[in-house]
């Protein structure tokens, strides 16, 4: 929507080799900080500089104060730039670590959020910066993202500031697993009772609030996505039933069970 457009300051980098470079140098601004920064890189051919964030979707990345530290682009399809992977680079594209930007540090929406998680108690955590944006959309607003990294201690330190609970809401594919698995184990570590809410396969949290080819809220969306986040489970509760289950299948598999959740 327009007002989470607003919230989060989306925009868009224009394409174009240099037309940032071209701004800074113009306004003198300190190129070499831009460089430090990560917007822009010396040419590789002869004088001046090139954007690193050309043509891309951009989401400026907030710290818990509100200050732009960062920024992360996506690739537009379609667009001169991106009319091939090779030709695009990444499809996502991050800040480098800097004195101002610390990934393991910064959660994407933590700042737009931070006063609804108050309010509920809970941390939704999802997979990306869409994801997030449509989750406020929908009226769940205390959604945040990590910002292209694994969950780390630092990241639960923040969210401890603010709220007890922490829902996993990630995506039902081999990715998602292995990124709730890693989740729930440090959670554990670190004295948290981490929850985890199921998606539909191949389904992102964003499709099951709005229609996946025009963006229009789905009749029944918003419900749908309180039923999934009310019926989340302690993460470590499934895996000691799942192990409890796989160990009727005799000793070798029960020395396996034993293993996972341990």
């Amino acid at each position: 929507s327009e007002l989470v457009s607003r919230n989060f300051y989306l925009g868009a980098s224009p394409g174009g080799w240099d037309p940032l470079a071209q701004h800074l140098a113009t306004k003198k601004a300190p190129l070499k900080l831009a460089e430090e920064l990560g917007l822009i890189r010396p040419s590789q051919k002869g004088t001046g500089h090139f954007d690193l964030f050309r043509e891309r979707v951009i989401f400026p990345i907030l710290d818990i104060r509100g200050k732009v530290v960062g920024f992360g682009g996506r690739s537009i399809p379609g667009s001169s730039s991106g009319a091939s992977e090779k030709d695009a680079g990444p499809k996502y594209l991050n800040s480098p670590e800097s004195f101002l930007f610390h990934k393991g540090k910064l959660a994407y929406g933590l700042y737009q959020a931070q006063k609804h998680i108050r309010e509920t108690d809970e941390i939704i955590l999802v997979e990306g910066y869409f994801d997030v944006l449509g989750l406020h959309a929908g009226g769940f607003e205390n959604a945040v993202a990590t910002c292209g990294t694994a969950l780390t201690v630092d990241h639960l330190n923040a969210f401890k500031r603010l709220g007890k609970k922490l829902t996993l809401l990630f995506d039902a594919d081999r990715a998602g697993e292995e990124a709730t698995e890693r989740a729930m184990e440090l959670g554990l570590e670190q004295g948290w009772v981490v929850y985890g809410a199921t998606l539909p396969k191949g389904v992102d949290p964003d499709e099951v609030i709005f229609d996946r080819e025009t963006g229009v809220p789905l009749p029944d969306g918003r419900e749908k996505m309180r039923a999934i986040l009310d019926a989340a489970r302690p993460l470590l509760d499934v895996r000691i039933e799942q192990a409890v289950a796989s160990a009727q299948g005799g000793p070798e598999a029960l020395s396996t069970s034993i293993k996972q959740v341990a």
